[in-house]
């Protein structure tokens, strides 16, 4: 049942629990999706904000943020990109009730994440571990909870359909 489903009162009993859960499975996939968002847009930043002005050759470069056409670069310009939209295809398969390539999207942006982490990580210029630890384990629990709230029951079919 989805939330416009749960919400009308089609000769039937209103089912308060089914709409909360569809609701709640929304809002935590909006902000699951916003997450990928911030991640993405953080990436973006942090890439923006090269090493213009303090730029060392390679051998004199302390580490690979200090050097401009170092593959971490374009590594994580890439990653951004590469776990925002399996994240927005979970979602949207998860509301089409495919739950197992739903999960498979939603692992395919925690492989794409990580990695994306495990690059930046090493910069010294950027110390993000603190400030994104937690909101990393929340917002990805929100995703996980809202892939299984949205993909729960029988697929949605047309009116009509058999």
């Amino acid at each position: 049942m989805t939330l416009v489903e749960a919400s009308r009162n089609n000769g039937r009993r209103f089912d308060r629990l089914e709409f909360l859960k569809e609701a709640g499975g929304a809002f935590l996939a909006l902000g699951f999706i916003a997450w990928a968002l911030y991640v993405a847009g953080s990436a973006l930043l942090f890439t923006a904000m090269s090493c213009d002005e303090s730029c060392y050759r390679p051998d004199e470069a302390p580490d690979w943020s200090y050097y401009l056409n170092s593959w971490q670069w374009h590594a994580i310009t890439a990653l951004a990109f590469a776990q925002l939209g399996p994240a927005a295809i979970a979602v949207a398969l998860a509301y089409r009730k495919a739950k197992r390539v739903a999960l498979l999207a939603l692992a395919v942006h925690l492989v794409a994440l990580l990695t994306l982490f495990a690059i930046w990580a090493t910069s010294e210029r950027w110390d993000f571990t603190a400030s994104v630890v937690v909101p990393f384990f929340l917002a990805e629990a929100g995703g996980i909870a809202a892939v299984a709230l949205l993909s729960r029951g029988e697929r949605s079919r047309p009116e009509g359909s058999t």
